[in-house]
C-alpha cells in the first residue's frame, strides 16, 4: 500500500481495523492520491471496496487538520455510518480520533462542532445553504453518487454538487457504481476518475434456459453454454432448492413486488426442515418486533431459515431481518430491489425472479439495476466467486437477459429538468447563490446538465432560462421572492420555504390555508387535523409531476374512508373520483394511526399494510414539520398556538399515538428498546400506564406481563431512567461559544448548571441585562406561592415562574407547567403568565398550552436563544417581550428566522 500521502500512521490504523490486504480499485485510488487531498470519482463495480477509499480519504483528512462531510442515500445508512464511526473514531473507541455527528432531519445528534459529519444529501444541502460547513477546509465523501441519474432524487443532489462545484471544497471523493459515461462525472465535477470494471470477488453470470446453463464472466464479452447433464428448474422455487444443493447459498432472490416476496417466502419455507437456528431467530424476532400483519408469516418462514424484506415490514422487523443476514442467519431471502441499496449482505448467489416487470416501469430490467441487484453476490473474505443467475420466462425475457450480462454499462444523464424549476430558482436565490437570470444562468452552466448538452444541444439551455423566468414570475407574484432595481431577494416566506425542502407550490398553499382559517385553527385545531392530513396528501408534494414523496399504492376507495373525510373540516379539495383513492385511504389510515388504532385493523380497514403505513406516516410528518416552520412566517399571519399544534400533529403522526403517549416512544426508540414501539405503548396507555413516572413505579412483574419478554422491559426501564433531552445538551455546546463571543458564557453556563433557587438567581441575572424592561422579585424568600419575578415594560407586565427538573425523563410535567396560574391568581388578568422550563416540557404539557389564551411556556434552551439574540442586538427588546407572553409554547424562530443564526443553526464545521 504505497502512494501520494499514504503515511505509515496511516497503514497502521488499517492494520489495526484487521485490513492487510487492499482490493484493485482501492491501490488505484491511493496511488491517484486519495489520501493526499486528491479529489476523485471512483468508478467500480459493486462489493468492489468502494467504501474503504472513501474512509481513507476520512483519515487522511482527520490526520491533516481538515473535517469530513460523509454524504450517504438514506437514512438508515447514515444512521448505521455514525454508529459505526463512534465506535471506532469517536470518543467512546478504542483510539478515538474525531468529533462525529450526524444529521438527517429525523435525528441531529451528537457533537455540535464536529469533524466528521455524517448526513443525507438532501440535509447536506440545507446545511450548505445555512453557511453551516467551511467547504474551504472540508474533503466531501459522496458515496452511491450513481442515485444523480433517479428521476426523483438526483436532480436536487445534482444542484448540491453544483453548488459544491461553485462554491469549491478542499477535496471532493465521488464513489459511484460503474456507470458507462464516469468521464462526464469527473469532468463535470472537475476530478481525476479512478475507474475500475474489476471485482475482486468473481462474479459468474449464468443463464438457465433451453436446457443449458449460458454462463459469463462479469466484465467479459463472450461466455459458454453447457449441458448441465440434467432438466433445469424451470421456476424461482425449484432454482433456489437447486442452487442450495449446490451449495451456492446463501440465496437472494430479488422479486418485483412485496406481495411476491412474501408469498414466495412462505412458499418455500413450507418445502423446508424447521431448525433449532430458525427457532432461536424467530424468538429473537418476537423480542425485536410488535405484531403485524407480516410479522407471524415472518417468524414462520424464520422458523425454515427463509426471510422476505419488503416494506411491508415495519422498520424493526426490517433490521432484524438484515442483522440476520448478516449473521448467516438464513438460506435464502426473498426480496423487492430495495435490498441492492446499503450494506453488503453475504450472499453467494442473486437470483431474479423477473426478467420483464409488470408493475414497474420500465418493464425489462434496466442495465443499472441489474448491475447493482446482480453486485450484491459474492462477498470478500468469504466466497471464492458469487453467481447471478437469470431464468427467462420466454423469448423476449431470454433475448433482455444476454444484454444484462454483457459488459456494456448503463449511462448516467442528467435529470434536472424533472426537478420543479421554481424550486430550483428559489434555492438559488434563498441562498444567495443566484440574485438575477444571469446569475442563474451562471449557476446552470455548473450543472450536469449543461456540460452534458452544451456541445450538442446548447440551446436547451435557453429552453430551461425561459423556464427560469417563468418561475421567477410565479415566485413574485406569489410572495416568495422580490426585486430591487439590481437583486432578487428571497422573502420571509421564500427563505423558510427553501429551508424546509417543500415544493413551493404546496408551500404556498399551505401559507395560504393557514392565513384563510387562522381564527378557526386556533380556536379549535383538532376539528380540522383530518383536514390537514388529508391536505398534505393531496398536495404537489405528492402528487404533480415533481413529487417528491408517494403515497402507497391501494387497490380501491372504501366508504368508511370517504365517509370520514366528507365530514371532516377539509382545507383543500375533496377529490372522490377513483383517481384519488391512495389520498383518500392515505388520509383516512393516518388519522387512525395517530389515534392509536391496531395497524392489522388499519391494514384491514385501508388496505395499506404496516410497513408503508410507517413510511407514509414518516413523509408526512415531515410535510407537516415544513408547515409548522411556514406558520412562523409573519406575513402568514399565523398564532403561535398553531404553530405548536401542527408540530404536535406532526409527532403524533410520526409515532402513530395519542398525545400521552408521545414522549414514551421517542425515549424508546432513541433507545432502540427492543420490540417497542406504538402497539406495546397503546398497551401499557390500555393498563393505565401512559407517563414514563408511572412505567418507572410500577413493579417489573407487571410491565413483562403487558410487554411479553423480560429483556424488553428491563431495556425501556433503563432507556426511561437514562433517558436524556438530547437538543437540550445540543444547544448547551452551541450556546456556550455564542456566549463567549458575547462575553457573557460564565452567566450562561450558571443558567445551564444551577436548579432550584440558584436557577432562579441565574436567570434574573440574564435578564438584568437589558436594562430597558423593569425586573422585580417576586418571590424572595418572604413571600410564599407567588411567582418568581415580573417583567414590566412600558404599560405591558408578564409574572415568569422558574421550573427546573431533575427527574429521569427529565421533562416537567403539566401540573408543574400550570402551577404559574394558580401562583398569579391575585394578580390583574391583563398581566401575562409564563413559565420557563428546564430543560423542558413534556408534549402532553404542550399540548394542553396550545389550547389555553392564558399560559406561555418557554423552553430553557430557547430562552437562552433569545437572550443572546437580544444581546447580541439581533432582535429589540420589544420583540423579545411580544414573544415572550404569546401564547402558546415559544418558538424561538418567531423572534425572526431571518435574523436568527441561532435558531436555525444546528451544528457548525
Amino acid at each position: 500500500m504505497n502512494g501520494p500521502g499514504f503515511t505509515d500512521e496511516l497503514r497502521q490504523r488499517l492494520l489495526t481495523q484487521g485490513i492487510n490486504s487492499i482490493t484493485t480499485v482501492q491501490r488505484m485510488a491511493i496511488e491517484a492520491g486519495v489520501a493526499d487531498c486528491k479529489s476523485l470519482v471512483v468508478c467500480a463495480p459493486t462489493s468492489s471496496g468502494k467504501t474503504l477509499v472513501g474512509e481513507i480519504a476520512l483519515l487522511a483528512a482527520i490526520d491533516s487538520g481538515r473535517k469530513v462531510l460523509y454524504l450517504v442515500s438514506l437514512k438508515a445508512l447514515a444512521d448505521q455510518k455514525f454508529d459505526d464511526f463512534g465506535r471506532r473514531y469517536g470518543n467512546g473507541g478504542r483510539d478515538p480520533l474525531a468529533r462525529i455527528a450526524i444529521a438527517t432531519g429525523d435525528r441531529d445528534d451528537g457533537d455540535s462542532e464536529p469533524q466528521i459529519l455524517v448526513a443525507t444529501y438532501e440535509k447536506a444541502i440545507a446545511l450548505i445553504l445555512s453557511g453551516a460547513i467551511n467547504l474551504a477546509e472540508t474533503a466531501i465523501i459522496a458515496d452511491e453518487l450513481q442515485i444523480l441519474g433517479e428521476d426523483k432524487r438526483g436532480p436536487e443532489i445534482e444542484i448540491l454538487c453544483a453548488l459544491l462545484r461553485q462554491r469549491g471544497v478542499k477535496q471532493f471523493i465521488s464513489l459511484t457504481a460503474t456507470v458507462s459515461n464516469g468521464e462526464d462525472i469527473s469532468g463535470w465535477l472537475e476530478c481525476d476518475l479512478v475507474e475500475s470494471g474489476h471485482r475482486d470477488v468473481e462474479l459468474v453470470q449464468e443463464i438457465w434456459a433451453d436446457g443449458k446453463i449460458f454462463s459469463i464472466r462479469f466484465g467479459q464479452e463472450e461466455g459458454e453454454a453447457k449441458d448441465p447433464g440434467h432438466a433445469l428448474p424451470t421456476n424461482t422455487l425449484d432454482a433456489v432448492e437447486r442452487l442450495l444443493l449446490q451449495k451456492r447459498g446463501p440465496v437472494l432472490v430479488f422479486t418485483e413486488t412485496r406481495r411476491d416476496a412474501s408469498e414466495l417466502a412462505a412458499q418455500y419455507a413450507s418445502r423446508c426442515t424447521k431448525t433449532v437456528d430458525g427457532y432461536n431467530f424467530a424468538e429473537q424476532l418476537s423480542l425485536f418486533s410488535e405484531a403485524t400483519e407480516f410479522s407471524d408469516r415472518l417468524k414462520d418462514t424464520a422458523e425454515a431459515k427463509v426471510a422476505f424484506h419488503t416494506a411491508d415490514l415495519t422498520q424493526s422487523e426490517r433490521a432484524v431481518v438484515e442483522q440476520g443476514l448478516i449473521d448467516g442467519t438464513f438460506n435464502v431471502c426473498f426480496a423487492t430491489p430495495t435490498l441492492a441499496a446499503g450494506v453488503n449482505f453475504p450472499f453467494q448467489t442473486v437470483l431474479f425472479d423477473r426478467i420483464h416487470r409488470r408493475y414497474i416501469p420500465p418493464p425489462p430490467l434496466p442495465i443499472g439495476n441489474y448491475r447493482n441487484m446482480s453486485g450484491r453476490a459474492g462477498r470478500l473474505g468469504m466466497h471464492e466467486r458469487g453467481y447471478s443467475v437469470l431464468i427467462p420466462r420466454d423469448q423476449i425475457e431470454a433475448k433482455h437477459a444476454n444484454v444484462l450480462v454483457l459488459p456494456e454499462n448503463e449511462r448516467l444523464t442528467s435529470k434536472l429538468i424533472s426537478l420543479s424549476v421554481r424550486k430550483i430558482v428559489l434555492t438559488l436565490i434563498a441562498s444567495g447563490s443566484a440574485g438575477s437570470i444571469e446569475e442563474i444562468r451562471e449557476f446552470l452552466e455548473n450543472t450536469l446538465y449543461w456540460y452534458q448538452i452544451r456541445d450538442r444541444n446548447p440551446a436547451k439551455l435557453d429552453e430551461l432560462v425561459s423556464l427560469v423566468k417563468n418561475s421567477i414570475e410565479w415566485l413574485i407574484t406569489h410572495g416568495m421572492v422580490t426585486q430591487d432595481s439590481t437583486r432578487l431577494i428571497a422573502t420571509d416566506l421564500g427563505l423558510v420555504t427553501s429551508r424546509t425542502g417543500l415544493l413551493p407550490s404546496s408551500a404556498y398553499a399551505f401559507a395560504q390555508a393557514l392565513t384563510k382559517h387562522a381564527k378557526d385553527l386556533e380556536a379549535s385545531f383538532e376539528d380540522f387535523e383530518v383536514g390537514w392530513i388529508h391536505a398534505v396528501c393531496s398536495s404537489d408534494d405528492f402528487k404533480s409531476t415533481s413529487a417528491q414523496r408517494f403515497l402507497p399504492p391501494v387497490r380501491g376507495m372504501t366508504a368508511n374512508a370517504l365517509g370520514m373525510l366528507r365530514v371532516s373540516k377539509l382545507l383543500a379539495d375533496l377529490d372522490s373520483s377513483q383517481d384519488s383513492a391512495s389520498v383518500i385511504q392515505s388520509s383516512f389510515a393516518l388519522f387512525q394511526f395517530m389515534c392509536g388504532q391496531l395497524e392489522r385493523r388499519i391494514s384491514a380497514d385501508s388496505g395499506i399494510s404496516s410497513g408503508y403505513l410507517h413510511r407514509l406516516a414518516g413523509d408526512v410528518a415531515w410535510v407537516l414539520d415544513g408547515i409548522h416552520h411556514i406558520a412562523g412566517v409573519p406575513s402568514v399571519g399565523c398564532p403561535q398556538a398553531v404553530m405548536n399544534n401542527l408540530s404536535i400533529l406532526a409527532r403524533r403522526i410520526r409515532y402513530g399515538v395519542p398525545l400521552e403517549l408521545v414522549d414514551l416512544i421517542r425515549i424508546a426508540q432513541r433507545a432502540n428498546v427492543p420490540g417497542f414501539g406504538r402497539q406495546r405503548a397503546l398497551a401499557l396507555m390500555k393498563a393505565g400506564l401512559s407517563t414514563p413516572e408511572a412505567i418507572i413505579n410500577t413493579d417489573l412483574k407487571s410491565l413483562e406481563k403487558i410487554l411479553l419478554h423480560k429483556v424488553r422491559v428491563d431495556s425501556l426501564v433503563d432507556a426511561l431512567q437514562k433517558a436524556e433531552d438530547r437538543p437540550y445538551e445540543f444547544a448547551r455546546r452551541r450556546q456556550s461559544k455564542a456566549a463567549r463571543e458575547l462575553g457573557i458564557e460564565e452567566m450562561v453556563e450558571d443558567a445551564y448548571r444551577l436548579f432550584g433557587n440558584e436557577y432562579e438567581d441565574a436567570i434574573e441575572a440574564l435578564l438584568r441585562l437589558e436594562k430597558t424592561w423593569k425586573i422585580t422579585k417576586l418571590e424572595d424568600g418572604k413571600r410564599q406561592g407567588v411567582p418568581d419575578f415580573m417583567i414590566q415594560l412600558d404599560s405591558k407586565s408578564a409574572v415568569l415562574e422558574c421550573k427546573t427538573c431533575t427527574k429521569k425523563p427529565p421533562a416537567i410535567t403539566k401540573d408543574e407547567a400550570f402551577a404559574v396560574l394558580t401562583k398569579a391568581a391575585n394578580i390583574e388578568s391583563t398581566t401575562r403568565r409564563v413559565t420557563l422550563g428546564k430543560p423542558g416540557f413534556d408534549t402532553f404539557s404542550e399540548g394542553k398550552a396550545c389550547g389555553s389564551t392564558e399560559i406561555t411556556l418557554i423552553r430553557h434552551a430557547d430562552f437562552i436563544d433569545a437572550m443572546l439574540l437580544l444581546r447580541s442586538g439581533l432582535v429589540t427588546v420589544d420583540e423579545v417581550y411580544n414573544w415572550l407572553v404569546e401564547p402558546g409554547v415559544a418558538e424561538i424562530e418567531r423572534l425572526d428566522a431571518r435574523k436568527s443564526t441561532l435558531a436555525v443553526q444546528q451544528m457548525k464545521m
